[in-house]
């Protein structure tokens, strides 16, 4: 099976009297040989006729479509990376219901000004096989990771994946001039490996991979197979003090799983032990070392593992395992690090005082009532009563209670994702907007991009979320409503 596949095709457009054609390209940033969500692709387009425009439209979900609108000059060239979305799904234990159930087909579609939308087929595969995403020249040498002997509990878009065969690890290997520029089209990705020939990675790739580990991503590094020294990479401010290479027997078991060396001599980077990170050693010499970076994490690995010794290595797969034990995307991550919200935290302490109140008021008077009636002897008309005394209390609580404030200005909340060593900087903000019913328009921030939308309550509610600088969003509601929409903004400092 191919390692990466190409969907390519032309589409006529137009039949005035001139016949402009755009070429579109889908290329799957990963292969189809293994699943993520959303699935990461990169779009070319390519104008061979008059200057037009159109979009590149998907939806999250019946009433929230999202679109790229893109210009054409004429003859132009545009490449555009994004990651379409999918469905959560599960296989059920259960016998009386479907075994493999299918889940929606993601649709991603171009859509040129005033015409119809051609459906453009994305690179999707079920199967039960994780990307290990290798970034180098190598094309061989991570065998490891598919011969582990473990299987992975892992949480395809947060639902529990009941499957007898388990998830499984494959390589998959791209060249540094494949690697993405938008961190957010690797979000899906659990874990990455850095081997030689990383040195021709440009800034904007660079950026990406830390802004994809501090999302959560695990980033491990093989040092003993690169040809430059960290220390010559954006990575250079994480990076402990290393010496030369050394050819070496290990001899001495290694910690902290007492794992048996390789039999061969081994080529180790020396490098010194950083404080607080966690190590794994042979006697005298690290052979990795280990550390949080925002929501993901960094491994060094000082061997060469492409090598032969460290490839035939008996043990490889145990050490595996134990780096990526848990294969939670930055998908996963990203969506837990703000707390969620419930319509329960829609109530204010005011609120809840007045609900309260009232409450005690009604079943204070509930005793005098039925003294009062009983006196009378009217207790047959107590179902009337109390029906009354009801209605009084909700008329109260309705005039007590005080409304939502009205008002296109959100109510937001920023969590701040960083490493103190790195320039990069992540920033999660979540948005409360409370809206009137009708037609809106809402405007976040200039860099800002869209995690998740949510209505709260869930209301009929039309959607559109044009990704454009800055980005906005258009929405038809029927009635008031309010709307939860999580962003990610990536900065980056400026050196000193």
């Amino acid at each position: 099976m191919k390692r990466f596949f190409t969907f390519s095709w032309g589409l006529m457009l137009g039949f005035a009297s001139m016949c402009a054609q755009v070429e579109v390209r889908v290329e799957p940033l990963i292969g189809k040989e293994a699943i993520t969500a959303p699935i990461p692709v990169r779009v070319e387009l390519r104008n061979h006729g008059t200057a037009t425009r159109g979009a590149l439209e998907w939806r999250l979900s019946d009433d929230i479509l999202c679109l790229i609108p893109v210009e054409l000059p004429p003859n132009a060239r545009k490449q555009v990376e994004l990651a379409v979305p999918v469905n959560a799904w599960q296989r059920t234990a259960s016998k009386q219901r479907e075994p493999n159930p299918v889940p929606d087909v993601p649709k991603l579609f171009w859509r040129e000004a005033g015409k119809k939308g051609v459906q453009l087929p994305v690179p999707f595969n079920l199967n039960f096989r994780l990307p290990l995403v290798v970034i180098g020249d190598v094309q061989g040498g991570f065998e490891a990771w598919r011969r582990a002997t473990y299987t992975l509990e892992y949480r395809f878009l947060g639902v529990p994946v009941d499957s007898s065969e388990g998830w499984r690890w494959t390589p998959v290997y791209l060249r540094p001039e494949q690697a993405p520029a938008n961190p957010l089209t690797l979000r899906g990705v659990p874990a990455i490996v850095l081997t030689e020939g990383c040195e021709r990675l440009r800034t904007e790739q660079w950026d990406a991979l830390i802004y994809w580990m501090l999302s959560g991503g695990h980033l491990i590094v093989s040092a003993g197979s690169l040809s430059l020294s960290l220390n010559q990479t954006p990575l250079r401010s994480l990076m402990p003090a290393t010496g030369k290479r050394v050819r070496v027997r290990l001899l001495e078991p290694i910690r902290p799983f007492g794992l048996s060396p390789p039999k061969e001599p081994v080529v180790l980077v020396q490098a010194q032990s950083p404080p607080g990170w966690r190590t794994y050693r042979s006697g005298d010499h690290l052979i990795a070392c280990q550390t949080r970076v925002g929501l993901g994490m960094l491994t060094l690995f000082w061997g060469d593992w492409t090598a032969t010794a460290w490839r035939g290595w008996a043990s490889a797969p145990l050490l595996a395992s134990d780096w990526t034990a848990v294969p939670e995307p930055p998908t996963l991550k990203l969506r837990d690090a703000l707390p969620r919200r419930s319509p329960w935290q829609l109530i204010t302490l005011r609120q809840a005082a007045t609900v309260s109140t009232l409450f005690a008021v009604y079943w204070l008077a509930l005793l005098p009532l039925w003294r009062v009636m009983r006196r009378l002897r009217w207790l047959r008309y107590a179902p009337l009563a109390i029906l009354a005394l009801v209605g009084i209390s909700g008329i109260a609580l309705v005039l007590t209670t005080p409304r939502p404030k009205l008002s296109s200005e959100p109510q937001v909340e920023r969590h701040t994702i960083r490493h103190p060593n790195l320039l990069h900087t992540l920033i999660l903000s979540r948005y409360r907007f409370t809206l009137t019913g009708g037609a809106q328009t809402l405007r976040l921030e200039p860099d800002a991009y869209l995690l998740t939308i949510q209505d709260m309550p869930l209301l009929e509610m039309n959607t559109r979320i044009h990704y454009l600088p800055p980005m906005q969003v258009h929405l038809q509601t029927q009635g008031k409503a309010q709307l939860d929409i999580t962003t990610v903004q990536f900065r980056r400092e400026a050196p000193l």
